[in-house]
């Protein structure tokens, strides 16, 4: 494994004692790429330099495994991260040791339909109806959950890796791809050369409870405390939501929640514990309450 995006994580914060700790906590990151992480990635360096001593953060390129391997070695402690990023499910907030604060405050579980610019036209013509969205092939990758939410609400699900579900849109294998409101944007920005151009359906929004949350190995509870107690501070402080309200990419996502004229559709969260229908309401964002 190897370290990457120093220059990148230099960029997405400020702060003045941290480049000098040698508190470092390594972050699991799968596709190999920061630039589709800034949000949650900025959100935990705000929550580190609550740390004492503050923390500095390193990514350790995981896209040479899939996630069930990921979590299963940090399940039995052999990682070579820290900690790691993800949705929610119940069968990992029973295997790890889970931090209750949603890093992007809901904006991960606000879905759009990104699809080929050339069948803009023609679909929003033709999706009128929840039914005939329920009938589009929408991608979704293996193992996530909101493959098994989509698969819960009765979508048709075309399931694939990441990289392989944008070259089964670009090649119109599925209609539509289902990506988090503001991952959308920085995804759209990477691809907007491509022919077709990726652009997203944008008189639907699909919605259910859904974000990173953290998860550290069960042989890690000093560390999960410290960060726990970090997040929550971070958090009630509202620091969380200003950088949240400062990232581009959310800032698009949440003009595009505010000023946009669009259909949500609430779907049931079938993954979700008692214990993350209790994280108080002031953690999501208003825009996505239902």
């Amino acid at each position: 494994m190897r370290y990457i995006g120093t220059l990148l994580l230099a960029l997405l914060i400020s702060t003045s004692g941290i480049a000098e700790s040698n508190n470092i906590i390594r972050v699991g990151l799968l596709h190999g790429d920061p630039d589709l992480f800034r949000l949650p990635i900025a959100v935990l360096n705000k929550a580190f330099q609550h740390l004492e001593p503050p923390a500095e953060l390193k990514l350790v390129d995981i896209s040479g495994m899939n996630q069930k391997r990921a979590l299963e070695n940090m399940h039995t402690g052999n990682a070579s991260f820290d900690i790691f990023f993800t949705g929610f499910s119940h069968e990992r907030e029973q295997r790890l040791l889970q931090i209750d604060v949603p890093l992007t405050m809901g904006l991960l579980g606000s879905r759009v339909l990104v699809i080929n610019k050339n069948r803009a036209e023609a679909l929003t013509q033709s999706v009128k109806s929840t039914d005939s969205i329920k009938h589009l092939r929408i991608g979704s990758g293996i193992q996530w959950p909101d493959t098994d939410i989509l698969i819960h609400n009765k979508f048709n699900v075309i399931q694939a890796s990441y990289q392989g579900l944008w070259q089964m849109l670009e090649n119109n294998r599925i209609d539509a791809f289902a990506r988090g409101i503001e991952e959308s944007f920085i995804e759209i920005e990477q691809r907007n050369d491509r022919d077709p151009a990726p652009v997203i359906l944008d008189t639907w929004l699909l919605v259910y409870p859904l974000d990173y949350f953290v998860y550290l190995s069960p042989n890690k509870k000093q560390l999960y405390q410290q960060l726990n107690k970090a997040l929550q501070e971070a958090n009630n402080s509202g620091e969380i939501a200003a950088v949240i309200a400062a990232q581009p990419s959310a800032q698009k996502a949440l003009s595009w929640l505010r000023n946009k004229s669009y259909t949500k559709i609430y779907l049931e969260n079938p993954l979700l514990s008692d214990r993350i229908r209790q994280i108080p309401e002031r953690y999501w964002l208003p825009e996505i309450r239902n």
